[in-house]
């Protein structure tokens, strides 16, 4: 048997299974229906056109547990029952798009795209597999869904009874298809019978309900009227008692008011409680509907309602179910009617279940996207229905059905609602959609020339601008609003503009405003007050924004110079010019501020630096007098607080010695006037490398100054290897011949001689006589840590001189009244300046003036010179 098995099942595989499958794809199952739901309803798509749809499938395999005459009667019933719903063409019965196909071991057929029967719904999962269960397992009914799904099925009973002259025979929750868009749609037409009657009083023939066949063979027993399951002829009112059933077994969740499935005594007994009905035993049916399921109930046929008669009870008075009814009905009215409807669709479709308008209204609307003329009254209703959809909802049931629209220039109407709506499109749709399809909408539209929308976009963009990123806000939107703003274009679109880009900075970073956007402002050539107080709002934003700022360097060379010549405009008025004056002087407050706190940091730096090298050179800083003679001129008075002038008066004033003068005195240029200002306090590393120069000052004066050292033999062979000065040696020698022959005419006296290499000097006399301090230059003293030792021959005492002989070599005596001196005045005598020397300050060596006040170093004798001397002299 293993092996009769296996070859069955390779034979299977091998043929070709039912002819269905050669036109669809199968997906997974999505629910069960019909007799025993015995029929497996598939998710499907047709290869040919991709449409989706639905494929039954019925395996035979499943009537194995049948007699051989029950299998072949209910096979018989099935195919009865897709052949009657083949026939019938109504938009509340489901409606088939590929008939019954048989294989040896299945039938087929195809319909409208379906979830499952509404037995599926109400709990009944039989035939279903465990993934299908769970799907269904959560659904929930929603009340404008339950009214409406009745109200369907009573159209579909009323065109059954009244046009097609037919009683269904099986109506119960197996026999109720809900499709993909949440319609309920009359099948099972298993049981269906003809009329048998005249079209006046039609009749249909019955089949009594017999306990010996199967039940799945028969009209579902707890939903049949009493004379249908218990006489051989009815009227079409033995369907409206089924459809009183169904109405309490959908409120009564799940549970028919006769439960008795298979057995007819138990069923008669329930009938005839029936008899004795109160509206209290119908309290989960809605109150509005307790009286018309009282009296669809009654075992009396003719006192139940017909049909359309129960179509028209209050129970389906409800604006969503209105809505739901008038949009099936669409098709037949034209464009104004339509229109006329859509307008108040949003506001109903507010109050419908999410489910139904995703799967209701949306699909039912957007057919009208052929129409564009249709589409800006429909859009908004679409629009409002996606803010409150989730991503998912979004991108899968509403975002297909869009992306056409969006490519649509006309009418312009369609534009508008869009950039109304840009940012619910935004939040919902994925980034690359919103790049490829949204954002060119808004870009779209600035660039169109009706006002109205480019002002609707420019007012959208900053609340839409957090959503977008940074590249975009600068490369597409900036430049879009440059070119609308130094372009031509109406007053009120560029005051737009500027409101716009305002509104965006906040978005941008401080580089890119300093860089694109206020250069851009410089450009505007407009000055209408509007445009100016724009110009200035910009200015004001990237001034005082904290993420942004305006550095001290651009407010100076490029911002005010911009601002200050716009303040004069005669299109201002007195607001508009304070506006502007206050935020010009708050930014020149910056300015002076932070130029302020930069050159104080100089300065204190400075100071410091100035101070360490006082302190390594060892010298103090003195007041010098300030030069000045003369009124001051207002130039001297205004520049004489500044740094250049300051300097110049101390370098003057210490040049010039005691000299006329106002007799100020000026400070040292390192030396503060005013008060400073706290500096910025100075990092660590400064304080590290003050602490280093400081350290390395108080090292060199605890050494003291350094003083080169030089002993004899060293001088010896310095004065050994100088050059002879042949001139001096001259001069020297004339001198002293001169003072030779002087000194035989007058008694010899000391006195001190004029020395060119004197060091050695004696206490200087007190008192007023005495001159004022020259320059010395050479010499050593012990107040100049840079001067050198005389030579050891240079340190003698030298007798007092005649100089008068001299006189008449320089060209008068000294009482000539001529001379070189200014004033007339005598030149006096080479002894009276001998006399009058005066000590002179330690300095540098070399010649130097004396005093008769100083001590002098005597000369030695002069040495004769050499025949060799005179040779080099003259020669």
């Amino acid at each position: 048997m293993e092996f009769l098995g296996k070859i069955y099942n390779t034979v299977s595989q091998n043929l070709p299974g039912n002819p269905i499958t050669r036109e669809y794809d199968i997906h997974k199952q999505t629910g069960s229906a019909g007799p025993g739901l015995f029929w497996k309803v598939f998710l499907a798509t047709k290869k040919s056109t991709k449409q989706e749809a639905s494929v039954w499938m019925f395996d035979k395999k499943s009537l194995e547990r049948f007699s051989k005459r029950d299998r072949e009667l209910l096979l018989e019933t099935v195919k009865r029952g897709v052949s009657n719903l083949t026939r019938l063409r109504h938009p509340k019965i489901l409606s088939v798009v590929a008939s019954l196909e048989e294989s040896r071991e299945s039938l087929a057929f195809a319909t409208e795209p379906a979830i499952g029967s509404l037995a599926n719904l109400l709990g009944c999962h039989d035939n279903l597999t465990s993934e299908a269960a769970s799907s269904l397992g959560g659904f929930e009914l929603f009340d404008v869904e339950i009214k409406y799904g009745l109200l369907q099925l009573t159209e579909a009973l009323a065109f059954l009874h009244q046009s097609g002259k037919q009683l269904h025979g099986n109506f119960c929750p197996e026999s109720i298809v809900v499709n993909r868009c949440g319609s309920w749609k009359l099948a099972g037409m298993d049981f269906c019978q003809s009329n048998t009657g005249s079209e006046q009083c039609p009749m249909f023939a019955c089949h009594t309900w017999v306990e010996s066949l199967p039940p799945q063979a028969q009209p579902r027993l707890n939903y049949l009227a009493p004379e249908a399951a218990l006489s051989h002829e009815c009227t079409s009112a033995a369907d409206i008692f089924s459809l009183g059933q169904l109405f309490y077994t959908i409120y009564n969740r799940g549970r028919p008011l006769i439960e008795s499935v298979a057995d007819l005594s138990g069923y008669k007994r329930s009938v005839a409680a029936l008899k004795g009905l109160r509206v209290s035993a119908l309290s989960c049916v809605p109150e509005t509907a307790r009286d018309d399921v009282k009296l669809a109930l009654n075992c009396d046929p003719t006192v139940r309602p017909d049909a359309s008669q129960f179509g028209r009870i209050v129970f389906f008075e409800d604006s969503g179910v209105s809505a739901l009814q008038f949009m099936d009905n669409l098709f037949q009215l034209d464009n104004l009617a339509k229109s006329q409807f859509y307008k108040g669709l949003a506001q109903i479709s507010a109050n419908l279940p999410m489910r139904v308008n995703l799967l209701r209204i949306i699909p039912q609307i957007s057919e009208e996207f052929a129409n564009p003329n249709m589409i800006p009254f429909v859009l908004p209703t679409i629009l409002q229905i996606s803010e409150s959809a989730s991503e998912a909802e979004f991108k899968e049931l509403i975002l297909p059905k869009l992306l056409p629209v969006f490519k649509l220039r006309e009418p312009v109407q369609i534009s508008m609602i869009c950039v109304q709506n840009i940012k619910i499109l935004i939040e919902k749709c994925p980034t690359d959609d919103t790049k490829n399809h949204i954002l060119p909408i808004l870009f779209r539209s600035l660039d169109q020339d009706f006002v109205e929308l480019q002002e609707l976009c420019l007012e959208t963009l900053p609340t839409v601008a957090h959503m977008l990123d940074y590249n975009t806000v600068k490369n597409s939107v900036v430049s879009k609003l440059k070119t609308l703003i130094t372009g031509q274009c109406s007053l009120k679109i560029k005051v737009s503009a500027f409101m716009c880009l305002g509104k965006l900075l906040e978005n941008m970073d401080k580089w890119f405003v300093l860089d694109e956007v206020l250069p851009m402002l410089q450009k505007v050539q407009s000055r209408e007050p509007a445009i100016l107080m724009s110009v200035l709002g910009i200015y004001k934003v990237a001034f005082s924004h904290p993420k942004l700022g305006i550095t001290k360097d651009i407010l100076a060379s490029r911002v005010l110079p911009h601002l200050v010549p716009l303040t004069v405009e005669a299109s201002l008025n007195l607001t508009q010019f304070s506006a502007y004056m206050s935020l010009v002087q708050e930014m020149l407050r910056q300015v002076e501020s932070e130029q302020r706190a930069r050159l104080q940091q100089l300065h204190d730096l400075q100071q410091e630096q100035k101070t360490l090298q006082t302190r390594a050179g060892g010298q103090s800083q003195a007041l010098v007098p300030a030069t000045g003679s003369g009124q001051p001129s207002i130039m001297d008075s205004f520049m004489s607080g500044l740094g250049p002038m300051q300097q110049q008066r101390a370098t003057n004033g210490s040049s010039g010695g005691g000299g006329g003068g106002s007799g100020r005195l000026a400070l040292p240029s390192n030396v503060p006037t005013t008060a400073a200002t706290p500096a910025t306090p100075l990092s660590l590393e400064d304080k590290r490398r003050l602490a280093r120069e400081q350290e390395a000052v108080d090292t060199m004066r605890s050494h003291g100054p350094l003083r080169p050292q030089a002993n004899q033999q060293q001088q010896q062979m310095r004065a050994i290897e100088a050059p002879k000065d042949l001139t001096r040696s001259l001069m020297e020698r004339n001198a002293n011949s001169l003072m030779s022959s002087s000194s035989q005419q007058q008694p010899q006296q000391q006195q001190r001689a004029i020395g060119w290499h004197g060091q050695q000097t004696v206490a200087p006399p007190s008192g007023p006589a005495a001159a004022p301090p020259s320059f010395h230059i050479g010499g050593a003293t012990a107040g100049n840590p840079f001067s050198f030792p005389a030579p050891q021959q240079q340190q003698q005492q030298q007798q007092s001189l005649n100089m008068a002989p001299l006189d008449n070599l320089f060209g008068g005596g000294g009482g000539g009244g001529g001379g070189g001196f200014v004033g007339g005045a005598a030149r006096p005598s080479l002894n009276q300046l001998a006399s009058s020397s005066s000590t002179a300050p330690p300095g540098f060596g070399g010649v130097r003036p004396q005093s008769a006040m100083m001590q002098q170093q005597q000369q030695p004798p002069p040495k004769p010179l050499s025949n060799q001397d005179l040779a080099d002299l003259l020669g």
